[in-house]
């Protein structure tokens, strides 16, 4: 029950990734394992600096949490 849970939580998760960073596909989001690799998606379909990515993801937990 308790992996349920956490996938409920984690597919919510994505879905506010995806809402936030229409730009991603569902292969980056498969492939999503945690905020390093979220940075790196971010940076790379936006054509943002690292330091630009980095805002962003901090923004967005702060507003969203972090999964």
């Amino acid at each position: 029950m308790k992996q349920d849970t956490t996938d409920v939580q984690w597919n919510r998760f994505l879905d506010r990734v995806k809402d936030r960073w229409e730009k991603l596909t569902n292969d980056d989001l498969d492939r999503l394992a945690g905020r390093d690799e979220l940075l790196g998606v971010v940076q790379q379909r936006y054509g943002v600096t690292q330091e630009e990515a980095l805002q962003q993801v901090r923004a967005f937990e702060n507003a969203y949490g972090s999964g």
